[in-house]
This record gives structure tokens, sequence and C-alpha cells, in this order.
């Protein structure tokens, strides 16, 4: 949040401590750059001299402190705002702490209480909304933490933060795994795979507390695995895995907005996906 970033000095930023001011994740580019011809040198045939350097490029990201009071109350004072206007439901995107940077070692979290890890920092956020927030509440996940029981990186663990949400949403988006996970033949099988597995382990690591509605990956990324298979049907494998094992509704994604690839679902009475003839001919 840039505004909350900027705000007070940075008092409610991530701080760097090597450069002690607000902290930005960044990555190193390495970059040509050509040699200006001094005035009045003869032209040459040869390649021009270039000089090698390395600049920073920063991401467009503003990271703001996850064990702040002060900013749990900010990020609820906003969903309640919305919730007012008429939303029926609060997602809290980005509940985690920031994992990029050729800089990460020198973000420092100055509003951490002695003994409070990155768990206990976004259930401790999770349980004010809670108690604030009167609406269901639900939180969008890293793949992978949607898949093992593991916070320590992200602070995403299923298991402490269902206890607080109403419903959990994993970004089991086949290209952010690694390429060979779960592709053994018929390899173009894995999107169900992922789908339909990662739904029941994220169920059962959440001990059945929330509903469990992944993101479906509606977008094509430049991987090995998508430049092979991404397609409608690479979409509607997805869902159907999603449909054979929760069951519980999912949410598609596309960063540009275009969701030229969603598949036409059949839906039962109940509202849930209905069986029927899916994206690989069967009829269940």
């Amino acid at each position: 949040d840039q505004r909350l970033h900027e705000a007070a000095g940075g008092a409610y930023a991530v701080w760097d401590g090597k450069e002690n001011k607000p902290w930005r994740g960044y990555e190193l580019v390495t970059k040509d750059q050509p040699v200006p011809t001094p005035p009045g040198a003869p032209p040459s045939s040869a390649a021009p001299a270039t000089i090698r350097f390395t600049e920073r490029q920063y991401y467009g990201e503003y990271w703001v402190d996850p064990y702040s009071e002060k900013v749990w109350e900010y990020n609820v004072a906003i969903a309640r705002e919305i919730v007012a206007r008429g939303f029926d439901e609060v997602q809290f995107d980005y509940i985690r702490f920031p994992t990029d940077g050729a800089n990460l070692a020198d973000a420092r979290f100055r509003w951490q209480d002695k003994g409070m890890d990155r768990e206990s920092a976004l259930m401790s956020f999770l349980s004010y909304a809670r108690s604030h927030i009167d609406a269901p509440i639900s939180i969008d996940i890293y793949g992978a933490n949607g898949w093992f029981r593991s916070g320590v990186r992200t602070g995403q663990d299923v298991e402490l933060l269902s206890r607080y949400v109403d419903a959990i949403c994993p970004m089991f988006y086949p290209s952010h795994f690694e390429q060979d996970f779960l592709a053994y033949p018929p390899a173009d099988q894995r999107p169900y795979r992922i789908y339909r597995l990662g739904t029941l382990r994220n169920s059962y690591i959440s001990r059945k507390k929330a509903v469990i509605r992944p993101y479906v990956q509606a977008f094509f990324l430049n991987v090995r695995y998508d430049r092979e298979y991404y397609s409608p049907r690479y979409v509607s494998l997805q869902v159907d895995g999603v449909r054979d094992s929760r069951n519980e509704g999912l949410t598609f994604w596309n960063n540009a907005g275009r969701y030229d690839d969603i598949p036409v679902m059949n839906i039962g009475r109940d509202g849930r996906l209905a069986a029927g003839k899916d994206a690989r001919g069967v009829l269940d």
C-alpha cells in the first residue's frame, strides 16, 4: 500500500535495515551502454564499444509491516467501508510477507513483538478482522501453501489461518509449479491432477474449517508446460479437478482481464458444478 508505506515518514513500512529507509524490493539488472564517440573522431567500421553496468529495478510493491496493529486497523477500516457500500464479502489479497528481491535480507520488521513469528502476525490480524468485520472473509494464498503445511517464509499456514476465515482461495496455477510436477503420462491431465489433489489437500490441511475456492488459471504463461498444452481444455481440466474434489466454488483469473478460455459449465440446482460431459470427454 503506497499511501500507508509513505505515511508518517515510513513509520508503518517494512524497513530497510541496510539503508535506513522504507524498504522496497528490487532486482539487479545488467545492461550494456555504448561508449560515446569523442567529438571529431574519424568514422569507424568496428562495433561500438560498450560499458557494462548493473542497476536496480524496483518492483511496483510498497510493503507495510504485517506486525503493526496500526496496519491491521487501517486495512480493517477499508474492509468495513466496502461492506457498508454493499459488497458481500471481503477478500484479503497479498496476506503474506514479502518474498522477492535481491535485497530481501535487508528487510526489517520494527513492529514485531518478542517471540512473535510470521504465522502469528497473520493470525493476529485475521483474529482482529474477524471480530470487526460483519461479512464473510476470504484470503487468497500461494498454491504451495495450499499444498503443504508451511508458512515459515510467507506466514501462510493454512491450518492456523483457517480458524478465522470463511473461505481460502489457493492459486494452484499449473504454470507456477515445477514443470514436471505431476506431469506423468498422460501429461495433458496435469491441470486436473493439480486441482483435484490440491483442493483436497488444502481442505484437509485446514481441517475442513473453511470453504476451499481455488483460483483457476485462465491465462497463458510462457513456460514449458503451457507452451505445449495451454488451451481452453487446459482450463476445463482445472474446473473438472475442483468439481471432482470439494466442489465448493472457484474463481477464474486472467491478469489481462481476457476470459476467452472459460468453459461453459453445468450448474446444479444446489449451485455447485454438476456432473456431465467434462473436458476429457468423459460422462460422469
